[in-house]
């Protein structure tokens, strides 16, 4: 026995109503977020879509000339890694980005390489908190 419903569930936009926003729909994002967005693209623009633009890991490591797709973040923005800073991220391939954090827990070939940083590390506090938390 499967059970239906006669009329359709309509679709609305949440709205708050409360005395400070008169029932206007909550913007998704902060004016901060989304200004930290578009510098995250400048970013990305300037580190991976350029022309010239190579995968370190794969450049460095093997010698072959892979185009990025990926930004890694050297200390992940889990732990509190800069979002915008062009110290902490790195253009890799998606094959080097999987590699990266594949190896990260088992041989820590990641880490010796500067790929990872952990706390306790002497880079640690360069990579400093995301953009956004501190304005």
């Amino acid at each position: 026995m499967t059970l239906e419903r006669k009329t359709p569930l309509k679709r609305t936009p949440f709205v708050r109503k409360t005395p400070f926003n008169s029932g206007r729909a909550i913007r998704p994002k902060s004016r901060k977020r989304l200004a930290e967005g578009r510098e995250y693209a400048k970013l990305r623009a300037k580190l991976v879509l350029h022309p010239s633009a190579r995968c370190v890991v794969c450049w460095e490591q093997k010698g072959v000339d892979h185009r990025p797709t990926d930004l890694h973040h050297r200390r992940e923005m889990s732990m509190g890694g800069a979002y915008t800073n062009p110290a902490n991220v790195v253009p890799v391939c998606r094959e080097a980005h999987d590699h990266i954090h594949a190896n990260a827990e088992k041989d820590g070939w990641s880490r010796f390489m500067g790929y990872l940083v952990f706390e306790g590390d002497p880079e640690w506090s360069e990579l400093g908190a995301r953009a956004w938390r501190n304005r």
